[in-house]
């Protein structure tokens, strides 16, 4: 008689407590597929809707995550590097609209976090430091809007972060983007100049961006490689205000190299001396490795 058939004939125990004892012998002589499984893993609601669709190498979390909500919209969609979040995180809301937008380092929030209302329209935009929320610590008396716009040399002398004169720029209802018209021979129909005299440069270089930069999941499976350019809007801040790419690839690598040249922060572009409001093209490479 077989270890099942003893455990079947045994009249003291009731039927329901034998499958349960058949069932946790079951899984340990048979192995759980699921957790030796590489590749994409799903997982399901009960009415068989997808809950979740997740990469896995060694067991171990590894490239792009996706979950759902149970009407089958995207909740949220990630990169994973050895088991923890990292890069940009996007989170949705269950009508389908962006809800939050982050950059994460080492699992934790670093760096602006972009918040949309129901609708998926900008909201605002707040700052993390080593997954804690940064604070708005500016000084009152430079809550006017006069002290904070471009050439205002009082501003200047404060010893204000730029962040939080970004905070200051938004509060006071101040245009991101400066007028379209301006006197300034060097600057372009957007009031930003095109040809500074030191063009804007990313803090820490490109390794800042590229750092930044998430390689779509189907441009790596299709093997799409190649450069896409992006051109930044920086403030005499160092904040990228705009990005538009002006050349591309598709298959999700614009947007990649979009977001990832917004949320970097910049040295600004300076002329005769002074930081300006300055444009710059930013090449950004999408090379898979070992080709």
């Amino acid at each position: 008689m077989t270890l099942i058939e003893q455990i079947f004939s045994w009249p003291v125990i009731s039927f329901a407590k034998k499958r349960i004892l058949f069932t946790a012998i079951i899984l340990l002589i048979v192995p759980v597929k699921i957790f030796s499984q590489d590749g994409l893993v799903k997982t399901y609601y009960p009415d068989d809707t997808l809950k979740s669709a997740i990469n896995y190498s060694n067991k171990v979390r590894q490239g792009e995550a996706k979950f759902y909500y149970p009407n089958g919209r995207l909740r949220q969609e990630m990169t994973y590097e050895n088991g923890m979040v990292s890069g940009l995180v996007k989170i949705y809301n269950e009508s389908g609209n962006l809800k939050e937008m982050f950059n994460t380092e080492s699992g934790r929030r670093e760096g602006p976090a972009t918040l949309f209302d129901s609708t998926g329209k900008f909201l605002n935009e707040i700052n993390y430091e080593n997954g804690m929320l940064v604070k708005d610590e500016a000084p009152a008396e430079v809550t006017a809007p006069e002290s904070v716009q471009p050439g205002n040399t009082a501003a200047k002398e404060k010893s204000i972060s730029a962040e939080n004169i970004k905070r200051l720029k938004n509060k006071a209802g101040i245009a991101e983007v400066p007028p379209s018209v301006s006197e300034n021979k060097n600057e372009s129909i957007q009031g930003y100049v095109a040809d500074a005299e030191i063009m804007p440069e990313p803090e820490g270089g490109m390794k800042t961006i590229m750092d930044k930069l998430v390689y779509p999941a189907l441009a790596k499976e299709e093997g799409v490689q190649g450069e896409v350019k992006v051109k930044a809007f920086v403030d005499e801040y160092g904040e990228v205000t705009h990005a538009e790419v002006i050349k591309g690839i598709g298959h999700g690598c614009d947007e990649a190299a979009k977001i990832a040249v917004f949320y970097t922060k910049f040295n600004p572009g300076i002329v005769k001396g002074k930081p300006v409001n300055a444009q710059v093209i930013i090449p950004v490479e999408f090379k898979l490795k070992g080709k």
